[in-house]
């Protein structure tokens, strides 16, 4: 009876999986995907291969095509995210983006 006790309170201990947004472009849509990914896979221990993979998963149309000709490889995690973040993470043009709205 102890161990059923233990299996219960295990399941309803784990997190819900977080299912994270697309990105494809808009700076106005940058800033909640960047928080969302920071915070769940940037910043996270998992190797920076798996969070390459992670984020070309996550990407779609002017935000993959910014990717593009980047080989899958450790170091251009870095690189990709970089790129992605001179390119989107400009705080003028969201503001713009914003106002156009």
């Amino acid at each position: 009876m102890h161990g059923e006790t233990k299996n219960v309170r295990e399941k309803k201990s784990k997190l819900p999986q977080i299912e994270l947004p697309k990105f494809s472009s808009g700076h106005t849509q940058w800033q909640s995907f960047w928080v969302e990914f920071t915070d769940i896979v940037h910043i996270s221990e998992w190797p920076p291969i798996s969070k390459f993979t992670y984020l070309l998963s996550l990407l779609k149309g002017e935000a993959l095509a910014a990717t593009n000709g980047l080989t899958l490889t450790e170091a251009n995690y870095e690189t990709a995210w970089d790129l992605l973040q001179q390119r989107f993470h400009r705080t003028n043009r969201r503001v713009f983006s914003h106002i156009q709205e």
